[in-house]
């Protein structure tokens, strides 16, 4: 699980550097035209990161079959959808149906690489 969270919060600085190099490189008008703030961003991306990794580290065992990476991937990408989707979306049934598909998307492609 402490491998999981680590990675998790890597991604979350790597993540966050991106993200602010593109909101403050397009003058801040990248976030805003979602109305989202940088700081709500960056935390997402670190808590969602953490989250999403820690879940990942617990479920690991699972991967040694495709089905079980298949579904530690899509867990794994759930805190981070469902966040965004969240801070995007002001209907939250309507958020949560977006980022799971989301989820679900990510969650498969990344999960068969984890049997790689």
């Amino acid at each position: 699980m402490v491998g999981g969270v680590i990675g998790g919060l890597i991604y979350g600085v790597c993540y966050s550097i991106v993200a602010l190099a593109i909101h403050f490189g397009s003058g801040g008008r990248a976030l805003e035209a979602i109305g989202v703030s940088p700081l709500k961003l960056v935390v997402l991306y670190f808590v969602g990161g953490m989250v999403g990794g820690g879940l990942v580290g617990l479920m690991w065992p699972l991967t040694r079959a495709r089905v079980g990476s298949i579904a530690v991937g899509i867990v794994g990408f759930l805190p981070v959808c469902i966040g965004a989707g969240v801070l995007v979306i002001p209907d939250v049934s309507d958020a949560a149906i977006a980022s799971t598909g989301a989820a679900v998307i990510l969650g498969v492609a990344v999960g068969l690489k984890f049997r790689e």
